[in-house]
Protein backbone atom coordinates (compact mmCIF):
# COMPACT_ATOMS: atom_id res chain seq x y z
CA UNK A 1 0.00 0.00 0.00
CA UNK A 2 1.47 3.32 -1.01
CA UNK A 3 1.35 6.58 0.87
CA UNK A 4 -1.68 8.80 0.18
CA UNK A 5 -1.16 12.29 -1.27
CA UNK A 6 -3.57 15.22 -1.24
CA UNK A 7 -3.59 15.15 -5.06
CA UNK A 8 -4.89 11.57 -5.23
CA UNK A 9 -8.26 10.94 -6.84
CA UNK A 10 -11.07 9.97 -4.50
CA UNK A 11 -13.27 7.01 -5.42
CA UNK A 12 -16.03 9.41 -6.49
CA UNK A 13 -13.63 11.37 -8.72
CA UNK A 14 -12.26 8.16 -10.24
CA UNK A 15 -15.79 6.96 -11.08
CA UNK A 16 -16.31 10.15 -13.09
CA UNK A 17 -12.97 10.05 -14.93
CA UNK A 18 -12.50 6.30 -15.54
CA UNK A 19 -15.12 6.02 -18.34
CA UNK A 20 -13.41 8.90 -20.18
CA UNK A 21 -10.11 7.05 -20.51
CA UNK A 22 -9.44 4.98 -23.63
CA UNK A 23 -10.06 1.25 -23.39
CA UNK A 24 -7.02 -1.04 -23.72
CA UNK A 25 -6.33 -2.34 -27.22
CA UNK A 26 -7.62 -5.79 -28.11
CA UNK A 27 -4.26 -6.58 -29.67
CA UNK A 28 -0.96 -6.90 -27.94
CA UNK A 29 -0.11 -7.17 -24.31
CA UNK A 30 -2.57 -5.78 -21.75
CA UNK A 31 -1.24 -2.74 -19.87
CA UNK A 32 0.37 -3.45 -16.51
CA UNK A 33 0.05 0.12 -15.29
CA UNK A 34 -2.87 1.23 -13.14
CA UNK A 35 -4.50 4.20 -14.91
CA UNK A 36 -5.70 5.70 -11.64
CA UNK A 37 -2.13 5.73 -10.34
CA UNK A 38 -0.97 7.37 -13.58
CA UNK A 39 -3.46 10.20 -13.11
CA UNK A 40 -2.51 10.50 -9.43
CA UNK A 41 1.13 10.87 -10.49
CA UNK A 42 0.29 13.49 -13.14
CA UNK A 43 -1.75 15.49 -10.65
CA UNK A 44 1.09 15.23 -8.11
CA UNK A 45 3.55 16.68 -10.62
CA UNK A 46 1.21 19.49 -11.62
CA UNK A 47 0.39 20.49 -8.06
CA UNK A 48 3.92 20.26 -6.66
CA UNK A 49 5.84 21.45 -9.70
CA UNK A 50 8.48 18.74 -9.51
CA UNK A 51 10.27 17.30 -12.53
CA UNK A 52 9.32 13.94 -13.98
CA UNK A 53 12.51 12.40 -12.63
CA UNK A 54 11.69 13.60 -9.09
CA UNK A 55 8.33 11.86 -8.98
CA UNK A 56 8.14 9.87 -5.70
CA UNK A 57 9.02 6.20 -6.14
CA UNK A 58 5.68 4.95 -4.87
CA UNK A 59 4.09 6.10 -8.15
CA UNK A 60 4.61 4.24 -11.45
CA UNK A 61 8.01 4.90 -13.09
CA UNK A 62 8.30 8.50 -14.26
CA UNK A 63 9.03 7.38 -17.83
CA UNK A 64 5.70 5.51 -17.92
CA UNK A 65 3.81 8.46 -16.44
CA UNK A 66 5.43 10.83 -18.93
CA UNK A 67 4.68 8.47 -21.86
CA UNK A 68 0.97 8.39 -21.05
CA UNK A 69 0.85 12.13 -20.29
CA UNK A 70 2.40 12.85 -23.70
CA UNK A 71 -0.02 10.53 -25.47
CA UNK A 72 -3.08 11.95 -23.70
CA UNK A 73 -1.91 15.52 -24.25
CA UNK A 74 -1.35 14.97 -28.00
CA UNK A 75 -4.71 13.30 -28.52
CA UNK A 76 -6.56 16.00 -26.58
CA UNK A 77 -7.84 13.55 -23.95
CA UNK A 78 -6.76 15.72 -21.01
CA UNK A 79 -8.52 18.76 -22.46
CA UNK A 80 -11.63 16.66 -23.08
CA UNK A 81 -11.64 15.43 -19.46
CA UNK A 82 -11.26 19.02 -18.26
CA UNK A 83 -14.09 20.17 -20.53
CA UNK A 84 -16.45 17.43 -19.33
CA UNK A 85 -15.65 18.03 -15.66
CA UNK A 86 -16.16 21.78 -16.09
CA UNK A 87 -19.48 21.14 -17.82
CA UNK A 88 -20.63 18.83 -15.01
CA UNK A 89 -19.69 21.47 -12.45
CA UNK A 90 -21.55 24.21 -14.33
CA UNK A 91 -24.64 21.99 -14.59
CA UNK A 92 -24.53 21.26 -10.86
CA UNK A 93 -24.20 24.95 -9.99
CA UNK A 94 -27.03 25.82 -12.38
CA UNK A 95 -29.35 23.22 -10.81
CA UNK A 96 -28.55 24.46 -7.30
CA UNK A 97 -29.15 28.08 -8.36
CA UNK A 98 -32.50 27.11 -9.91
CA UNK A 99 -33.59 25.40 -6.70
CA UNK A 100 -32.47 28.42 -4.70
CA UNK A 101 -30.05 26.48 -2.50
CA UNK A 102 -26.84 27.50 -4.27
CA UNK A 103 -23.97 28.26 -1.95
CA UNK A 104 -20.70 28.83 -3.82
CA UNK A 105 -18.60 27.79 -0.83
CA UNK A 106 -20.22 24.38 -0.42
CA UNK A 107 -20.39 23.79 -4.17
CA UNK A 108 -16.67 24.37 -4.52
CA UNK A 109 -15.73 22.36 -1.48
CA UNK A 110 -17.71 19.26 -2.53
CA UNK A 111 -16.52 19.09 -6.13
CA UNK A 112 -13.26 17.99 -7.55
CA UNK A 113 -10.88 20.80 -8.43
CA UNK A 114 -9.10 19.27 -11.40
CA UNK A 115 -5.63 20.64 -12.03
CA UNK A 116 -6.23 19.98 -15.71
CA UNK A 117 -6.05 23.10 -17.81
CA UNK A 118 -5.26 26.57 -16.51
CA UNK A 119 -2.15 26.58 -18.66
CA UNK A 120 -0.37 23.92 -16.60
CA UNK A 121 -0.51 21.29 -19.34
CA UNK A 122 0.81 23.81 -21.87
CA UNK A 123 3.77 24.61 -19.62
CA UNK A 124 4.84 20.97 -19.47
CA UNK A 125 4.33 20.30 -23.16
CA UNK A 126 6.52 23.26 -24.12
CA UNK A 127 9.30 21.98 -21.84
CA UNK A 128 9.54 18.66 -23.68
Amino acid sequence: MRRSYNTDLSNQEWEIIAPMLPKPSKWGRPPKTNMRELLNAIFYILKNGCTWQNLPHDFPPYSTVYFYWQRWERTGLLEEINRKLSQQFREKVSKEATRGDFNPLTSLSTTWEAPVGAGLWDTYSRDR
